[in-house]
């Protein structure tokens, strides 16, 4: 069985999206081969640092995987795999260092989506692969909420980081006006965000600051429909992986989203639920498509998350990155 090292200077503890990408991931690496996870910073107790010092250096894993390119310069003499993901652009800097470093070390690098590897590609970087992120069908699903209470709730979860705020606005006055039946929860909301939609007084709506991940999962899993908020013109939604996106189809819940950025190499050109970014007229026909053929609709969410589930799973995934080896 291939010995791994996995280096993160994420704290591990399910607090934040990128915790929750490692923890997956390791945790279905570690079936599939003898794995040791550290996370590298401050909090690092001595113990944990001898512990550390021991799989490192005595132990010679086959390969080490790391997710920061500031972790490399301590790697790169060792004769070892090195396998960089890589979950958004690096800065130049940090390119330029990664450049000089494949020279003197087999280093792998794995882009979190096709979009962002095309962008490494142009910098000059060598050895890129793609793999996205999994949907853990076995985790995460919890039936709370029918469709029957009368109340149709749209809910989102996450960041609306860099999303045009004044049509974000005007989407959900659109809703709300169209159907008093309609209700919008948004949720993980900073100050400034849940002042400015508060001032707006609008009935139906519901405001959420950031709130612990199983109470976002539970949120998720209680709504009618989930609304994947994101910007395509941000670099962000251009290169990362929507890993909310496959959290939402895991709840079986109808999903409404745009398709574009990365999230068109998840979601197929024929899903019909996919609306014309910053087109509240095209977001408002598909709630309402949904809403008027709900049952269908559940039928379509779950073809897709039976769908996804084959073609990104965290074991495919780990299982690539141990052919790297």
């Amino acid at each position: 069985m291939k010995r791994v090292l996995y280096l993160t200077t994420t704290t591990i503890d399910n607090s934040s999206a990128r915790s929750i990408q490692i923890s997956n991931f390791t945790d279905v690496l570690s079936r599939i081969c003898s794995l040791s996870v550290y996370s590298v910073n401050n909090n690092m107790r001595p113990a944990h640092f001898l512990k550390f010092l021991r799989s490192y250096f005595i132990e010679k894993p086959d390969a080490i995987v790391i997710r920061e390119v500031k972790v490399l310069p301590f790697l790169i003499f060792r004769r070892v795999t090195i396998i960089l993901e890589l979950h958004q652009k690096p800065s130049i800097f940090a390119t330029k260092f990664l450049l000089i470093a494949q020279c003197f070390s087999r280093i792998q690098l794995v882009s979190i989506s096709d979009a962002l590897r095309m962008e490494l590609s142009g910098l000059g970087c060598k050895n890129i692969y793609v793999a996205h992120d999994g949907i853990d069908t076995d985790k995460n699903r919890l039936n709370i909420r029918n469709f029957n209470s009368g109340v149709i709730n749209i809910v989102h979860t996450g960041s609306l980081y860099k999303i045009n705020t004044e049509w974000l606005i005007g989407a959900v006055k659109s809703i709300l006006s169209s159907n008093e039946n309609y209700s919008i929860t948004l949720v993980g909301l900073t100050e400034i965000e849940l002042d400015i939609f508060r001032d707006l007084k609008l009935k139906g709506l519901h405001l959420l600051p950031r709130v612990e991940y199983l109470e976002s999962l539970r949120l998720q899993n209680s709504a009618d429909i989930l609304w994947y908020i994101n910007d395509p013109s941000s670099e962000i939604s251009n290169y990362t992986s929507p890993l909310k996106l496959f959290e939402y189809f895991n709840t079986g819940r109808p999903v409404v989203c745009n398709r574009h950025g990365s999230i068109k190499e998840i979601i197929d050109f024929k899903y019909p639920y996919a609306y014309e970014y910053r087109s509240t007229e095209s977001l408002l026909s598909v709630i309402n498509n949904i809403a008027h053929n709900y049952t269908k609709a559940s039928k379509v969410s779950a073809m897709y998350r039976n769908q996804l589930s084959e073609n990104f799973s965290w074991k495919k995934r780990a299982e690539f990155f141990l052919s790297l080896i």
